[in-house]
């Protein structure tokens, strides 16, 4: 091949395979992941339930995610079934618990309140309340609120059982938008022979897997249906 070949005929094509487009693509992928981070606040919380005695029972929560100072999460007990609610944990010092009781004449749900004092991301604390059960068969999961620090609701959800499986969370919009731009590269390098387009693919590649991976590393907030 002569040596001007790889400009005059190469060098057009990965000129026209996009560089401008990628950086279109590498802006906005970086602008999705900046609009995740503006909703970085988020909690799954796992229980275990224990019969104290009689129609005692104890919630004991496991809680993961990220929270801001002046957060609150509302676990509630339903106003028909649960009296006489408690707090039962040691959170130490960054959350202060309440509780609400429940009033049929409302009516209004119980509520185990967790106030978050300060920013944090570890939940080192034991969250637990006890409660008298009137209902049948044996307590459940709960639905609960996460307010932010205007009691703006940032997110709602359910508790789950600690020992419930572990469900694989469905692609969302962002992988999919990933598995999309790969396969159009490599869709693009097949129709064109060219080295330089698999490059690019595979550099566009690289840099959407670990981002993939990122959004796939947890449930986002209210990710599970309430119970009715």
């Amino acid at each position: 091949m002569p040596s001007g070949t790889y400009r005059s005929d190469i060098y057009p094509v990965f000129k026209r395979s996009g560089w401008g487009l990628l950086l279109l693509l590498v802006l906005l992928l970086f602008s999705l992941g900046g609009a995740r981070n503006a909703f970085a606040d988020s909690i799954n919380v796992s229980y275990s339930l224990n019969n104290v005695s009689g129609s005692e029972y104890l919630y004991t929560y496991t809680l993961s995610g990220s929270l801001s100072a002046g957060d609150l999460l509302a676990i509630y007990f339903p106003y028909a079934t649960s009296t006489s609610i408690a707090s039962a944990g040691n959170t130490g010092s960054a959350f202060t618990t309440s509780v609400l009781q429940a009033d049929s004449s409302i009516p209004a749900d119980g509520e185990y309140d967790i106030f978050v004092n300060s920013a944090t991301s570890t939940f080192a604390g034991t969250f637990a309340s006890t409660f008298n059960y009137s209902g049948t068969g044996t307590p459940a999961a709960q639905n609960f609120t996460l307010y932010d620090s205007s009691f703006a609701p940032i997110s709602t959800g359910s508790t789950t059982a600690a020992t419930a499986a572990t469900v694989t969370p469905e692609p969302n919009s962002l992988v999919l938008l990933g598995t999309g731009l790969v396969g159009m590269f490599l869709a693009f390098w097949y129709r064109k022979r060219s080295q330089q387009v698999a490059f690019l693919g595979l550099a566009l590649a690289l840099l959407v897997t670990p981002t993939l991976s990122h959004a796939q590393g947890g449930t986002p907030p209210g990710g599970g249906t309430p119970p009715g």
